[in-house]
């Protein structure tokens, strides 16, 4: 099945969450303001910056401070995601994208063939101090959440995923400068999902981020992160494959996609969804995919000018794994003669109709020109380039 709705594409998945395991570590905390904590019986945690009041005069538009530069990768292992993304705290230009002014905006966890991966975007972007962690187990995720909250920080993402280990939690945290009321629950099994809903529209905030995950019986529970809005909304979990399709189709019409994930409960895909009524740039969707179509889907909507907002991905139970995004329009890639040979050779490339890798090689210095080199691909495809160069070499 393959819907076409304006200009976006929705697939449909056959996907479950599986194990996965983890490390830890930081980035650069600040302090301050009060709030209110909630620890209901159920081990639903929430926690809000200030007592509510009035909400915005208006919905605003579609955040699209990733439009700038950004990086997305997934498959990353914990040892990269720490060394190459997050970088070491005691060392200055370590080479990881921290140090050369990125910030993460998602990261979720994810098994493949048994190891640990995380799917990640990063912006470069200043703004407010941010903190963000990984592998947390229940108790280290609350112990942040108590501790961040003190020092003036409102959670922007958070991920839960089953591990050999047990359960682990992902999160990120910014400064709370401008005073915005915001809330996380967490372990809120799916069933109650309708109360968690209506109180937190009683209090004007509106959820960015949900995530599900086996809980301690094998049933779903749902982490959900929340932040005061005056845009109306709509949040479904428990969905079936058909379900969702007609949900997405039916909002579709009137709103934004801005969040879905997929878990399982028991042996079987449930979706989680979230709209947004607001204004926006242009959106796609992609779901259900594996991992070569995912990428030329990365490739493509590059070529067009979409990139990743929200992606999930997840283990399926042929040991394949599926993944999907949300994408939004951020502009033409602005290629021209006087970009790099590097910038020039990856969008025709991101443009091909197939999924294409590139190495140009100058045989006289030597000098290498890489494009989608860190792609897989069939091996009849990837020997050409050495065979050619080898008889490049001795002509």
């Amino acid at each position: 099945m393959h819907h076409r709705i304006r200009n976006l594409v929705l697939l449909p998945v056959f996907a479950l969450v599986a194990p996965a395991l983890v490390v830890l570590w930081v980035a650069m905390p600040r302090a301050s303001a009060a709030v209110t904590a909630i620890d209901a019986a159920n081990a639903t945690t929430t926690a809000q910056s200030t007592a509510p009041g009035s909400p915005p005069a208006r919905c605003k538009a579609a955040d699209t401070s990733g439009a700038g530069a950004y990086v997305f990768n997934y498959g990353v292992a914990a040892a990269s995601l720490q060394g190459d993304y997050y970088g070491k705290s005691a060392v200055v230009n370590d080479g990881s994208y921290n140090d050369s002014g990125y910030r993460p905006v998602r990261l979720t966890g994810y098994v493949d063939n048994g190891a640990v991966r995380y799917a990640t975007k990063w912006i470069k972007s200043g703004g407010d101090p941010w903190t963000s962690q990984f592998g947390l187990t229940s108790a280290q995720f609350h112990a942040r959440y108590l501790a961040l909250r003190d020092q003036g920080f409102r959670i922007i993402d958070a991920s839960g995923y089953n591990t050999p280990s047990g359960l682990r939690f992902a999160d990120i945290w910014v400064k709370n400068s401008a005073g915005l009321r915001w809330a996380v629950t967490r372990d809120v099994p799916a069933a109650q999902l309708e109360n968690v809903q209506t109180a937190m529209r009683a209090q004007g905030l509106a959820p960015t981020r949900i995530e599900g995950y086996a809980g301690n019986v094998n049933q779903p529970f749902l982490v959900i992160v929340w932040v005061e809005s005056n845009c109306d909304w709509s949040l479904a979990a428990e969905m079936n494959s058909a379900q969702y399709q007609t949900y997405f189709d039916t909002h579709l019409a009137t709103m934004r996609p801005l969040h879905v994930d997929a878990y399982l409960h028991g042996s079987n895909a449930r979706f989680a969804s979230i709209f947004w009524q607001q204004d926006g740039p242009g959106v796609r969707a992609t779901h259900g995919q594996h991992w070569y179509r995912f990428q030329s889907a990365i490739n493509h909507n590059s070529c067009m000018g979409f990139a990743p907002e929200s992606f999930y991905a997840m283990a399926l139970p042929g040991g394949w794994n599926a993944y999907g995004a949300i994408w939004n329009y951020v502009g033409t890639p602005a290629i021209n003669a006087a970009s790099s040979v590097s910038a020039r050779v990856g969008y025709r490339l991101n443009c091909a109709a197939g999924r294409g890798g590139a190495a140009l090689i100058n045989v006289t210095t030597g000098e290498t020109v890489l494009a989608h080199a860190d792609q897989w691909y069939g091996s009849a495809s990837a020997i050409k380039i050495t065979v050619l160069y080898a008889l490049l070499r001795t002509s």
